[in-house]
Parts: C-alpha cells; sequence; structure tokens
C-alpha cells in the first residue's frame, strides 16, 4: 500500500520584530501619567496633617492630683502630685518648637493620658518627665522625625 504524502514547505521565517520593553507605548505614556498623578494625589492625602491646634488641648484630670499650666503659647507643664495621675484630652499634639514637660518627683511616678478627641496624634516638638508618660489615641499617634 503506497500512501500519498505530501510535503509541506514551511514559510520562510519572517524576522522578528526588535523586541521593545514590557510597557512602552501610547497607552502606557497615558497610564504612567495617570498613575503618577494618582500616586502624587495619594502621597499628599497620605501625609499627615499639622495639628489643628498647637500643644494638648481640653485637658482634665480624671484620677490622680495634678496641675495642668500653660506656661507660654509654646510650654504646658503638667505638674503631677500623685504616684499616678489620669487625663483625658480632646487632643494631644506637640509640634516643632512646643515642649509638654510633665513634672515628676521620680521615675516611679506614671501619667496616663487619653485621647478622646476625633483626630490622631501629632508629635514632632518635645515630651519631656521623669517617670512614665503613656499616650493613649486610638486614631493613633505619630512620632515625626523631630520628636524628642
Amino acid at each position: 500500500m503506497a500512501r500519498n504524502r505530501r510535503r509541506i514547505k514551511a514559510a520562510p521565517a519572517k524576522p522578528a520584530a526588535p523586541a521593545r520593553p514590557m510597557g512602552f507605548g501610547p497607552r502606557f505614556s497615558t497610564l504612567r501619567k495617570a498613575l503618577l498623578a494618582c500616586s502624587s494625589i495619594c502621597t499628599v492625602l497620605a501625609l499627615p496633617a499639622g495639628p489643628a491646634h498647637a500643644l494638648p488641648q481640653g485637658g482634665q484630670i480624671t484620677q490622680g492630683s495634678g496641675q495642668i499650666v500653660v506656661k507660654s503659647p509654646t510650654e504646658i507643664q503638667v505638674v503631677q502630685n500623685s504616684a499616678k495621675i489620669a487625663i483625658d484630652w480632646q487632643s494631644f499634639n506637640i509640634a516643632p518648637g512646643e515642649k509638654v514637660l510633665f513634672v515628676q518627683a521620680d521615675q516611679l511616678m506614671q501619667a496616663l493620658n487619653r485621647v478622646l478627641g476625633p483626630g490622631a496624634s501629632t508629635i514632632l516638638g518635645q515630651l519631656q518627665a521623669k517617670g512614665t508618660v503613656i499616650i493613649t489615641n486610638p486614631n493613633g499617634i505619630l512620632f515625626g522625625p523631630g520628636a524628642q
């Protein structure tokens, strides 16, 4: 039995188009511009806003004894008279060049600071104490590069 065999000639190979890096072309240019614009906007939106009010605002001592003294427009002192103190604040921010000083007799003293307002706390200035200072804020706390 003879089989009919046909030979199929392969078409001559076409030279391959020069390889272009993926993603370059007119569509990519438009997409790239859109993504850059979006990332710029997103970066600006993600940056923490400066504190609406400098220094902690609306402090109320709820446990323990002490005083909150505004020494100047850039400094607040919390004079702590008891071993433990709890203070509720509406906001707790420290801008660059500002200072919050907890006057505590020794290293065993503790100050709990609860932030009840709607915004995150931004600490960019000085926070000083001999003892322990705890800040709680359910909206977050940012310590910036100038925080001390």
